[in-house]
């Protein structure tokens, strides 16, 4: 099971072995995660195509100074 934080949002759900992709593509609409929030995988700055292990946290976070939607 894989953690997935945006804001004050969580969810925690079964993406072993999917890539970050995967999930900003399944929760970013439920979410609103802005297509350019940065992304994090247990504290450790990851691109998209990281692939995700269980237990994993993965946070998604806007730019500083960066509006909200």
């Amino acid at each position: 099971m894989v953690k997935v934080i945006f804001g004050g949002n969580s969810v925690v759900k079964t993406y072993d072995g999917q890539s970050v992709s995967q999930v900003r593509s399944d929760l970013g609409a439920f979410f609103q995660i802005p297509s350019g929030a940065q992304v994090r995988v247990n504290g450790v700055s990851v691109t998209d195509s990281h692939t995700l292990a269980g237990n994993d946290v993965v946070e998604f976070v806007k730019t500083s100074g960066e509006k909200g939607s």
